[in-house]
């Protein structure tokens, strides 16, 4: 029969069965630890993915306003209701347009940026850079997204690089783009008062190698 193994007894084994136990409590304590970042990881990730897609459904709300399936979960224009651009039939909007008269969009206020941010007064998702707290706008801060200083901080940077951006909506990610050193940014967008609210930030920040397009990116691209 094989000889059983030697046992530790007397002062030799209390000592073993301390450190046994104490390496067993800071295993113990390690993966608790583990576990509660690995959660708190996780929770985190969600959150993330969380504003990412409310920030997507935004941008839909905002150049759909009348969009049902969005609107009952998100709303884009907090705080004032007024804010809120109406959902209304496109026919009768181009007929009130064709009412207007010219004279009554004539601003008789001193020149200013801020004269041209109100132009689209009430119609911004985006919040200004904070280097201009004197431009009132929306409420979402996507001229400073940390998303997109993330991503381009994955890629390693864009210094130097042309970039085409696919649906600029207000012009605050193009703004980032420009700052962060690209060459040369050209931006698409199809939806006419976003493209023209674009060109009043390219005009607003100095936008030199920003370029805007207004059209179809898909038909451009093709």
């Amino acid at each position: 029969m094989p000889l059983s193994p030697p046992t530790l007894r007397g002062w030799a084994g209390r000592v073993a069965y301390t450190l046994i136990g104490r390496a067993l409590g800071w295993y113990t304590a390690q993966l608790r630890d583990y576990q509660g970042l690995s959660s708190q990881a996780h929770a985190a990730e969600f959150q993330r993915l969380r504003r990412l897609s409310e920030l997507v459904d935004r941008h839909e709300l905002a150049l759909n306003p009348g969009s049902r399936d969005l609107a009952g979960e998100f709303d884009p224009f907090p705080g004032d209701p007024a804010s809120r651009p109406p959902a209304a039939d496109p026919a009768p909007k181009r007929a009130a347009a064709q009412e207007t008269n010219i004279l009554d969009m004539i601003v008789t206020a001193p020149p200013s940026d801020l004269n041209a941010v109100n132009i689209f007064a009430g119609e911004w998702l985006s919040s200004m850079p904070s280097c201009r707290p004197d431009l009132p706008a929306g409420p979402v801060p996507l001229f400073e997204d940390g998303m997109v200083h993330w991503a381009i901080a994955e890629l390693g940077g864009i210094q130097g690089q042309r970039i085409l951006e696919l649906g600029p909506l207000e012009g605050g990610h193009s703004y980032i783009l420009q700052n962060l050193g690209a060459a040369s940014v050209v931006p698409i967008e199809s939806n006419t008062r976003a493209f023209l609210k674009c060109l009043i930030v390219k005009n607003l920040f100095d936008l030199d190698r920003v370029h805007y397009l207004c059209g179809n990116f898909i038909d451009y691209m093709q």
